[in-house]
């Protein structure tokens, strides 16, 4: 497969069992995270990320994908929800950054699957780098508390759960025997069969450095 999102090689395998027919644009050669879908009944469903909802029939999927209103409908209705600011300009963010006495995240105002979004910022220097990150995706950008544990996302399907998907930061469970490295390896090899292998990158090793791990 041509595909290159985690997300939709996820979908692709599924349509595959299924028995339909998923494709992925490609424009000089370049991927995009954009698909054409073919049911058995030669339906064609295009969509670019995952299949939404119509924004001209349903009032929420387009006021949904913009962090700033939807943070701002969350604390109306008494949702707990991070604190933070949308912000266009660099002195303005500056300002509020520089006021905070936590880490903080920034991400495009707009935007999915943490694209352009740096967390567990603490410093100027690198705060200053994430803003212009973010604004090559959009011009507004949030930046709020960065808040530490485990991420659940579910989803609804025709007005019913149809599953909830858990994010874990990385965290380390030692037995006294065995390296970081070895725990990794154990556990990708006694790891169930639809499950992905543990991959270390440089994010992991960042989250690692924080727990004062190697």
């Amino acid at each position: 497969s041509i595909i290159t999102s985690d997300r939709g090689m996820v979908m692709a395998e599924e349509a595959e069992r299924r028995g339909w027919l998923m494709e992925t644009l490609v424009v000089f050669g370049r991927i995009h995270d954009a698909y054409r879908l073919t049911l058995p009944n030669g339906r064609r469903i295009f969509f670019s990320g995952v299949p939404r909802l119509d924004p001209l029939k349903n009032a929420t999927a387009g006021w949904m994908d913009d962090k700033a209103v939807l943070k701002a409908k969350l604390l109306k209705v008494g949702v707990t929800a991070s604190r933070g600011a949308s912000f266009i300009r660099w002195a303005s963010a500056k300002k509020y950054f520089l006021a905070q006495d936590h880490a903080v995240i920034v991400k495009p105002r707009f935007g999915s699957r943490g694209r352009h979004t740096t967390t567990h910022i603490t410093t100027l220097e690198q705060f200053e780098a994430a803003f212009w990150r973010a604004k090559q995706l959009c011009i507004s950008v949030i930046v709020e508390e960065h808040l530490i544990g485990s991420v659940y996302r579910a989803t609804m399907v025709g007005g019913k759960l149809a599953g909830v998907l858990t994010g874990e930061p990385p965290r380390i469970t030692g037995d006294g025997v065995h390296t970081i490295t070895e725990l990794v390896k154990i556990k990708n090899d006694t790891r169930p069969a639809r499950v992905g292998e543990v991959v270390i990158r440089e994010h992991n090793i960042a989250f690692l450095a924080r727990q004062n791990y190697t």
